[in-house]
């Protein structure tokens, strides 16, 4: 078991809760949303507006269509998906009667694909597939009326008033509208209907001109105009802009092959201007081949949107549903065995769209991909041969590209960064290059991770001041130093780290101590491992109540009741002198404290006595884990990423393969407490943890972490055996 977590390791993760300003990307925050759409419902639909209703083929078994409900039950549960779109024709839901009213058998096939949507506990878009148009005439300028356009948004607002994961999507890609001021009054009557309906608080997405392009929706007027949309209170409270972008030559979604990444000429200005008008976008559509290019450039596009996700709530790819299998070119359907019923994902899902990496870590061609919400992917081919230093620092993710606007101090420390990670990786780079790419890739997260204004700007002018590459690989240096001080230390040999004389003075001045932090978390736990909820085993075997809870879980067929030896593990390390009991070690006392300063205070603005003697075993430090599992988070190779909803938190871990018969098998897991008077663990200190996870597994750094613990004999470390992860 590696020392205690490596938990300050930049506090560029720091765990303040303050909300970022208008004007600050949010770096280390993961997409509310990621999904996909689930057509069939459209078929039929022309991009005139045209549509025929009979050829409305629902993605439910039970129409003879896909096995929608497995497919979404299969991204939810295995890559971590929380959202689909759900897209119908406007004259299947009137049977083609223009300003008819929703035919109620007709709606009752689509809402069996909304329960089956709403069943899986995601998000569900209702989008009305029309191009802003019905069979050629535009709403509101030719077409149907306004009036026409709301009656059937009433209707269905109201069927799904009561449900707060709906989303309403009023309407797919409008395209070729003469006026767009004119457009947004169509769009306000669309929110006024809806809003009146009954659904006061959901989400309604707001469609631009040019297919709702994500590149000229400010460019063509729709922002400005859309701007003016209002719910009925006169507030733009859950109004959000819905853009689509493709990645191939044309932006259409017909091609296999991706050319772009859509930052520079699409999502950066926008990202500009959402942050400067205090607005927020959803990308419903985006897409490519399953191909190499689409994988480079998607994996691209989604890292900036989430290093964004401040403006940039999410994305949804198109598209899987009705499309079989390796039938369509953007097809994201994946395919179900036929012996044991699993699920295999499209290369393009599992290599980038999935928020959670595939379990398989292997491809055929020999790759390991690992991929976090939001981040991009990188990938490294695999070897039997005996591992080195050089491969780790290849193993590692090269920084992605810039996400910052070109005007501020952030994008040139960062772009400092990238260029010294060029030069370090070209082929005349001297063996010293090694370890300078793992500084450059180091510096570059430190900048990506910083969750605030402060700790994003006090180490881009450091990285500023320094006069050449050197320098920067001293400055990086120095803060792993700083970070292996003050975090990574041996309990076990720590000369410092007197455990019977911390424990004395805990019980003496302040209890709860350790032990007894300890035993509540395991009554807040109800007795087992709250990440894989196995049951400790001494509890079984001497506390009735979880003897008895288990028993009912044996009698269960759907349960386990495993028993594992559990331990009580801290999320973050102590805060203070107390792990200096001795004077003998004053001048360690010195260092440790002048490492808080430097990366707690400077970079993450925490207060080192937040952690301070008895406060560091509060219930909202302490985890109750199985042993196996406390191994590899205190190694920063397994970690938890909060979402959206409360307590529930993605399972992140640096190697997929590991731990397969410990951790649930689940993309996410939820905390629970028996009683609201025992807390959960602090959400902060796991979004610190897992920040600094990242930037271990994303620079590199661990075989040099490696090398610095092992002090007495740096020469005969065995750094092949350092640069590969523990496994079990």
């Amino acid at each position: 078991m590696l020392p205690k977590i490596f938990s300050a390791l930049l506090l560029s993760a720091s765990i303040s809760t303050a909300l970022p300003s208008p004007h600050t990307p949010r770096q280390s925050q993961s997409l509310k949303f990621a999904g996909v759409n689930i057509a069939g419902f459209d078929f039929g639909c022309n991009s005139d507006g045209s549509c025929t209703a009979s050829a409305a083929w629902p993605p439910l078994t039970k129409y003879y269509g896909a096995d929608g409900l497995g497919q979404m039950q299969h991204f939810v549960k295995d890559d971590g998906f929380n959202i689909f779109r759900l897209p119908v024709g406007w004259q299947f839901l009137t049977n083609n009667v223009l300003g008819g009213p929703v035919v109620n058998a007709n709606l009752a096939e689509y809402d069996d694909l909304v329960q089956a949507c709403l069943s899986t506990g995601a998000w569900c878009i209702i989008d009305i597939h029309n191009y802003a148009r019905w069979d050629r005439g535009i709403i509101g300028q030719g077409g149907p009326t306004d009036e026409e356009f709301a009656e059937t948004w009433t209707t269905i607002a109201a069927k799904y008033k009561d449900e707060s994961k709906i989303i309403f999507g009023i309407m797919n890609e409008p395209h070729d509208v003469p006026d767009i001021e004119r457009w947004a009054q169509s769009v306000q009557a669309a929110v006024t209907a809806i809003r009146n309906a009954g659904a006061t608080t959901q989400i309604i997405l707001l469609p631009g001109n040019n297919w709702t392009s994500a590149e000229t929706f400010v460019s063509n007027g729709s922002a400005a105009a859309l701007s003016k949309v209002i719910n009925p209170d006169g507030s733009t409270t859950n109004l959000i802009f819905d853009v689509h972008k493709y990645l191939d030559s044309d932006n259409s979604g017909t091609h296999a092959e991706c050319v772009t990444n859509n930052i520079d000429n699409a999502w950066s200005p926008l990202a500009d201007w959402l942050r400067e008008n205090k607005r927020q976008a959803l990308n419903t559509e985006t897409g490519g081949g399953n191909t190499d290019s689409c994988v480079q450039f998607m994996c691209e596009q989604i890292a900036y949107q989430a290093a964004n996700s401040d403006v940039f709530l999410g994305y949804v790819g198109w598209a899987a549903g009705n499309f079989l299998p390796g039938s369509y070119v953007l097809g994201e359907t994946p395919t179900q065995s036929t012996s044991d019923g699993s699920w295999s994902d499209t290369l393009l899902v599992k290599s980038c769209v999935a928020p959670v990496a595939d379990r398989d870590p292997l491809d055929q061609n020999g790759t390991m991909r690992i991929l976090l919400i939001g981040r991009k992917i990188w990938t490294s081919q695999s070897s039997s041969s005996t591992k080195t230093i050089s491969s780790c620092a290849e193993e590692a993710y090269p920084l992605p590209p810039n996400p910052y606007p070109t005007t501020t101090v952030w994008y040139n420390a960062y772009d400092i960064c990238r260029q010294f990670e060029r030069r370090t990786t070209q082929p005349a780079a001297p063996p010293s290059g090694l370890f300078e790419l793992e500084c450059a890739r180091f510096l570059g997260y430190m900048v990506m991770e910083a969750p605030n204004d402060a700790g994003r700007e006090n180490i881009s002018k450091e990285i500023m001041s320094a006069a050449d590459d050197a320098g920067l690989a001293d400055l990086a240096k120095l803060y792993i130093g700083h970070s292996t001080h003050c975090f990574f230390l041996d309990e076990k040999d720590s000369l410092h780290n007197d455990i019977d004389y911390t424990l004395k003075r805990l019980l003496e001045e302040a209890p709860p101590n350790q032990s007894t932090a300890g035993k509540n978390a395991l009554i807040r736990d109800q007795f087992r491992c709250m990440v894989s909820g196995f049951y400790d085993y001494d509890s079984v075997r001497y506390i009735p109540a979880a003897h008895e809870a288990r028993q009912a879980d044996l009698a269960h067929p759907g349960l386990s009741g495993r028993c594992v030896v559990t331990e009580a593990a801290h999320i973050l390390p102590e805060g203070t002198e107390t792990v200096f009991p001795d004077a003998q070690a004053s001048e360690m006392a010195d260092d440790y404290v002048a490492s808080l300063s430097a990366v707690l205070e400077r970079f993450g603005q925490v207060d080192p006595a937040e952690l301070a003697g008895p406060a560091h075993h509060r219930l909202e430090n302490i985890m109750t884990l199985h042993t196996e599992i406390h191994t590899f988070f205190d190694s920063l190779v397994v970690w938890f990423e909060p979402t959206s909803e409360p307590n529930e938190y993605i399972i992140g871990r640096a190697d997929p393969t590991i731990l397969l018969n410990s951790l649930p098998h689940t993309a996410t897991v939820t905390f629970t407490s028996r009683c609201d008077e025992l807390p959960l663990p602090n959400p902060r200190y796991l979004v610190l943890h897992a920040a600094c996870a990242r930037v271990v597994t994303f620079s590199g750094v661990y075989p040099y972490i490696i090398r610095l613990l092992d002090r007495e004999d740096e020469s005969s470390a065995d750094v092949s055996e350092a640069c590969t992860m523990p496994r079990l």
